[in-house]
């Protein structure tokens, strides 16, 4: 019998994937951030990509074996930003509180944004 399992990854700055919830135990959270809150933030929380993984360990065949895939004890529970369309994505309150802002993230409406995002 083969088992296989799935893992859940995230793409660091540089590009490369990394194994997100290795090492989980009940009770822990890994946060991954959309395009709004990045731009509400000036992007101190980054846009996350992420992916779901098959863990297959190399050489693996299944020569008429049983493969068993195992799905690690996870429980998602996702929040999706939906304001209103009039609504203004402005981090001025992150400049308020000492943070540096680019000029590239300016107030911009909510209409507008989700255009830009296609």
């Amino acid at each position: 019998m083969i088992i296989l399992s799935y893992y859940f990854q995230v793409c660091d700055p540089n590009g490369r994937w990394y194994l997100a919830d290795s090492g989980f135990v009940p009770g822990d959270l890994l946060l991954l951030t959309g395009k709004a809150l990045s731009h509400a933030t000036a992007s101190l929380r980054p846009t996350a990509s992420h992916r779901s993984a098959l863990d297959i360990p190399p050489g693996t065949s299944s020569g008429g074996r049983q493969i068993l895939c195992t799905l690690p004890c996870r429980t998602s529970l996702v929040f999706r930003l939906m304001p209103q369309g009039n609504a203004i994505l402005d981090c001025s309150p992150i400049a308020t509180a000492g943070h540096v802002i680019p000029q590239s993230y300016v107030p911009i409406s909510v209409t507008q944004f989700m255009c830009q995002s296609l």
